[in-house]
């Protein structure tokens, strides 16, 4: 028994010395953590007690042990590796997800808003009881970007609309948020796909060509570049269409050619006529990691189907982000092809788009009815 006993204790010293835990010390911030049970360093490491064998987050409720008697793993697995059990009061090994993803889902609306200008990251998560570190993590994972990156992405859009009604360079930039000129230099082009002078211009030098064809559901442009679909815009009449293509990119060489989309409506054509899937095509978007996983969830709707903004936020991973979906679903400019008219509210009806909710209904109508047996 002694022998046994010997081995056992043996074998869990070889495993700690392997996870390298840290004993606690009075200067050490995790240790800090630890007295005032501070939420905000959950998911950042948990401690150990020596003399029970188990693991907590630094939140836990349970009587607080001895400074001497804890040591700090960097996850539960290493502490689970060391021989320690998890809490069952506060449950280290259990995923916390709705906390996480509500505080995404928060910092996604509050840069929506504006109101995080300058962005305040360690404010904010403080104010919703993460670390900063911590919760730019989580977003990055989630998002596909970080916070930095996705208030950059915002102002870049409001930049774009204050850019289409006519404003100057100047006083769009400060509406939109910029604090100065080479703020907007500096990370325009990557999300404007040019400069912002260049955009202002209208899309100088580009050259896009389009057609448009009459469906069921009322007149339809597709543009494309040498790189692939750039939009489909759906509307009453070819006027309106090309106005509204023109509106973008008023100084690119925009020209009607009927043969250089013609694959691309083809494809589309006989997916609203027989539902037939739609191939692979090659797009010329500029689009957020976050669209373009909104984007993607959308695409696995079936035809004929419909999914709540909620519904499709859990789908991707972030159940509190129905509002940041129906800003992607909004900014989508590839009728059809990415249908974003599956997405509808959870309060009931078809709810917005952006050709018009009359024609999202009818259009819904014409799925249904060519899924019926």
């Amino acid at each position: 028994m002694r022998h046994h006993k010997a081995m056992r204790l043996a074998s869990t010293n070889l495993i700690s010395m392997n996870v390298s835990p840290r004993k606690a010390t009075a200067s050490d911030d995790r240790w800090a953590a630890v007295q005032t049970r501070d939420r905000r360093a959950d998911g950042s490491f948990v401690y150990g007690v020596h003399s029970t064998k188990i693991y907590c987050r630094p939140s836990c409720p349970a009587r607080r042990p001895r400074q001497s008697g804890v040591s700090f793993f960097p996850d539960a697995r290493r502490a689970l590796d060391a021989g320690y059990r998890a809490c069952r009061r506060c449950q280290p090994d259990v995923h916390r997800s709705s906390d996480k993803d509500q505080a995404i889902a928060a910092v996604c609306e509050a840069i929506d808003r504006g109101d995080a200008e300058p962005f305040a990251l360690t404010a904010l998560a403080n104010r919703l009881g993460f670390s900063s570190g911590y919760l730019t993590r989580a977003f990055k994972t989630v998002v596909g970007m970080t916070p930095k990156q996705y208030a950059s992405m915002r102002r870049i859009e409001r930049f774009k609309e204050r850019m289409q009604s006519g404003g100057s360079v100047t006083s769009a930039l400060y509406d939109s948020g910029f604090g100065s000129a080479s703020r907007l230099y500096e990370n325009g082009a990557a999300y404007l796909g040019m400069s912002p002078a260049a955009y202002r211009r209208g899309g100088d030098g580009a050259t896009v060509f389009f057609t448009i064809v009459r469906t069921a559901i009322g007149h339809m442009l597709v543009a494309r570049t040498k790189a692939g679909v750039c939009s489909v815009k759906l509307g009453a009449s070819d006027a309106a269409l090309q106005q509204d293509l023109k509106s973008e990119f008023r100084a690119a060489a925009i020209r009607r050619d009927d043969g250089r989309p013609a694959e691309i409506v083809r494809a589309i054509l006989a997916h609203l006529q027989s539902s037939a899937p739609l191939p692979d095509l090659p797009k010329d978007v500029v689009a957020t990691a976050f669209q373009r996983k909104v984007w993607k969830a959308l695409a696995a709707i079936p035809y004929g189907g419909t999914r709540t903004y909620g519904e499709i936020a859990r789908s991707i991973g972030l159940p509190s982000a129905g509002r940041a979906v129906a800003q992607a679903c909004a900014s989508n400019r590839l009728a059809i092809i990415v249908p974003c008219h599956r997405a509808v509210p959870r309060s009931g009806g078809a709810g917005g788009y952006r050709w018009g909710s009359q024609r999202k209904k009818l259009l819904l109508k014409l799925e249904r009815q060519r899924t019926k047996p």
